[in-house]
């Protein structure tokens, strides 16, 4: 089989019958075509391949694993699986836009020096309706200038280059936050990030991801170490300011947490937005650090 363009990487754990359909039916509508879709499968009651029986499509690689590994294996698995130089990150239960990966793979043929390309996101609830927007610092000094205070670059919207990634030694485990402790890791590196003000991804935010307060202080309190591990001694006074502030906030009630998130996250339209759906999608692996 020829090498692929891009590889698209998807972990998956206990898929979402609907949402996993969908976010693999958003790859398989892409624009570009000269992709491989890598999913790495920890087994669960929910297998992804009795979802994917009905697919004819040689382009998908379904890796199961024998036992639980978790995430961060899972991740890791799939950049080693990758045939590509270039691979996309995908989650089991968000959509990609039909030119995503046709816009970022055209980004990164015509700047050779950015190694990563993230972009905008749309957010939308279980039932798929759009109820917010969030964007993120397009250049790469503005991308560093964030990072002490928050992680600029959305996970499953990335587009890289993979020997940057195996560079730094791929995702380490974190409890959570392991997106925002690679990309320091890679900024610090002196690998190049930019982000296009392009909504290319929409990003699902429902009741079995972040909204279970559990996650969310979860990702909170991670996200605080890796602030402390690699942006201590550049961090300004108002990125303190925001690192202590996180700390109070990770003591608070479950459901003060989850209003300072969406707040500090998406703004005032999501906090009041009470249409963000209450079906449990049973996806375990849509830990995002976007705080």
């Amino acid at each position: 089989m020829p090498k692929p363009a891009v590889s698209i990487l998807m972990p998956v754990y206990n898929p979402h019958p609907i949402y996993f359909s969908m976010a693999v039916g958003s790859i398989r509508s892409q624009t570009f075509r000269d992709w491989e879709l890598i999913i790495v499968e920890d087994p669960s009651p929910n297998p992804a391949g009795k979802m994917l029986k009905n697919i004819a499509d040689d382009r998908i690689r379904l890796i199961t694993n024998s036992q639980r590994t978790g995430l961060i294996s899972q991740r890791n698995r799939t950049i080693f699986e990758a045939r590509a130089d270039i691979v996309a990150l995908m989650d089991a239960d968000d959509i990609a836009d039909h030119y995503r990966i046709e816009k970022q793979f055209a980004f990164l043929a015509d700047n050779p020096k950015i190694d990563l390309v993230g972009s905008s996101l749309r957010i939308i609830n279980n039932k798929g309706n759009v109820i917010g927007y969030r964007r993120y610092p397009t250049m790469h000094d503005e991308i560093c200038a964030a990072m002490p205070r928050y992680c600029p670059v959305a996970h499953p919207s990335v587009m890289v280059r993979k020997h940057a990634i195996e560079a730094v030694g791929s995702y380490r485990t974190y409890p959570a936050a392991e997106d925002y402790d690679l990309w320091s890791r890679m900024v610090l590196a002196g690998f190049r990030f930019q982000n296009i003000d392009d909504y290319l991804l929409n990003y699902r935010f429902h009741s079995g991801s972040l909204s279970k307060g559990k996650n969310a202080r979860k990702i909170l309190i991670c996200t605080r170490l890796v602030k402390k591990k690699y942006w201590w001694k550049v961090m300004k006074w108002h990125d303190r300011l925001r690192y202590y502030g996180e700390s109070l906030i990770s003591t608070a009630p479950t459901e003060a947490i989850l209003f300072l998130f969406r707040f500090l996250t998406y703004g005032k339209s999501i906090c009041l937005n009470t249409d963000l759906g209450l079906a449990q999608p049973n996806n375990e692996n849509h830990y995002h650090t976007i705080l």
